[in-house]
């Protein structure tokens, strides 16, 4: 007995608080698990924007810190009013947030940024994610505001084209771009001729006999399992991708004129700027997918660099540090190629090659570019080789591989895209190929962006991550559009 029974209440109640000030009686704090784990997420992402790492191609859910949508997952928002397409939905955006998290906090580790074990730290944010979830979207009206909150913000400046009087230079764009397109359209018309000087190259996949090439009875029957799933989203195991992205890997049938026309790695040198590597040829892939008549279709990307466009001339407008070829693969149901497209990774030069008879939609407009399908007829079978011309890195022509001509021959790799999230700098330490903010690559400006700038795209010309490519100066567009075939062609009730 602590007490005499002839003790005082208030005494006792002195005395208490007089222990507990002392240590001797512990008073138990009542905490709140959700307010604990929103202030969780708003310190790694105030750490993460600090070190610079943010993942700039997958778009933060205002209001809902452990959600992250893209272009084709938003494209949901208004078909999940059922409960089990809904979770499927939320599971979608859950795991993007989980797996760009992931990079991010690599990155930011880096730069010493964490004093927990990342493994803990990882089960924190994602407890911590399933616990918020539950708690928000508790009720139709908390998941109407996240169907109305996930839409992808537009990669066009409105303010930009307020200052450039936009409609008024509007005629003026859709003339450079006609002209342009007229260009294209003329030279696919002319026979391939070799390089003036240097020579072709061609650079195929380096073969892996551990992982045989897909069939498309294979791929078809991939496809459509994935279309029993709630949201009939085709999905991979990683080993199924590796597969997929084996058998659709273009050959790149490069005029080499120099070293800018070498594909190669991208690494940073000594003072933290993006060089490239042309010892290590390599492409970079990533999966995504596109919606056509109701129907989900996977796509696969393949991103080619090069040093350099080199200048033509000492006002050449389009010359600058680092180029590319981006090239998409989307599979038909039937497992075989619906269509090609391609554009540089600056967003420019976008161009469609129909892998079967298609039918284009006409409907350009003044407010709105017509698609460029500059070369007669589909293409064919997989696999392709792309013919890029020397210099400006211009796709000139789309062939089967069996109907190349004898060329020198090189081998590349393959990585997944987001090594370029999580480079190696200088010092060793992972740190991101892009902007957090705008996506671009630093030091990769052109001259054309101060023209330019009045169509609302940020820096013309300029490099920039995956789901930042807007694609058009007159009208919107985005590479990553989920309905972009379908502004191109009509497939009028056809099975893709």
């Amino acid at each position: 007995m602590l007490f005499p029974k002839t003790v005082h209440g208030g005494t006792i109640a002195a005395l208490l608080l007089a222990g507990a000030l002392a240590g001797c009686v512990r008073i138990p704090v009542r905490t709140d698990p959700l307010r604990e784990c929103r202030a969780l997420y708003a310190t790694v992402d105030a750490k993460v924007r600090r070190s610079g790492a943010t993942d700039p191609g997958l778009y933060r859910v205002p209001g809902f810190p452990y959600l992250r949508s893209s272009r084709f997952l938003a494209s949901f928002r208004d078909e999940v009013d059922d409960a089990g397409r809904f979770q499927s939905w939320l599971a979608l955006l859950r795991k993007a947030d989980s797996e760009a998290r992931d990079r991010e906090i690599l990155v930011a580790d880096g730069q010493r940024q964490w004093t927990a074990p990342l493994s803990d730290l990882r089960r924190r944010l994602q407890d911590c994610g399933d616990r918020m979830a539950q708690a928000d979207l508790a009720t139709p009206a908390a998941r109407a505001r996240l169907r109305e909150a996930v839409r992808v913000p537009s990669d066009y400046s409105l303010v930009q084209r307020v200052f450039g009087a936009y409609p008024l230079a509007l005629p003026f764009l859709r003339w450079g771009v006609s002209d342009y397109q007229a260009q294209v359209r003329k030279s696919f018309e002319q026979p391939l001729q070799a390089p003036p000087s240097g020579q072709l190259r061609l650079w195929r996949l380096a073969a892996d006999p551990k992982v045989p090439k897909v069939s498309p009875h294979e791929m078809a029957a991939w496809i459509a399992r994935g279309r029993r799933q709630p949201l009939a989203i085709p999905a991979f195991s990683p080993r199924q991708l590796q597969r997929m992205f084996a058998t659709y890997a273009p050959a790149w049938w490069v005029a080499t004129a120099g070293n800018d026309d070498l594909p190669g790695r991208v690494l940073f040198n000594n003072d933290n700027q993006p060089v490239l590597d042309s010892a290590s040829p390599v492409s970079y892939a990533l999966q995504d997918y596109t919606r056509v008549d109701g129907k989900i279709l996977p796509q696969l990307v393949y991103i080619v660099w090069f040093n350099a466009r080199p200048a033509h001339s000492a006002l050449d407008p389009y010359a600058g540090h680092l180029d590319g070829v981006i090239w998409r693969v989307t599979l038909g149901s039937d497992g075989r190629p619906l269509v090609y497209d391609t554009i540089h990774p600056c967003g420019c030069y976008h161009e469609y090659f129909p892998g079967r008879a298609l039918k284009p939609r006409d409907d350009a407009a003044l407010w709105r570019e017509a698609a460029l399908i500059p070369q007669r007829g589909p293409v064919g079978v997989a696999p392709v080789a792309v013919r890029i011309a020397a210099g400006t890195h211009y796709v000139q022509r789309v062939v089967p591989l069996a109907d190349v001509p004898s060329s020198a021959t090189g081998r590349y790799a393959l990585l997944p895209y987001e090594n370029l999230l999580e480079l190696p700098d200088a010092e060793g330490r992972p740190r991101s190929l892009f902007d957090p903010d705008t996506g671009l690559v630093a030091g990769t400006e052109r001259t054309e962006r101060w023209w330019l700038w009045v169509s609302g795209v940020r820096s013309p010309g300029a490099m920039r991550a995956w789901g930042r490519h807007a694609i058009k100066f007159v009208g919107e567009e985005q590479f990553d559009d989920p309905y972009l075939l379908e502004h191109a062609f009509d497939f009028g009730g056809s099975r893709p």
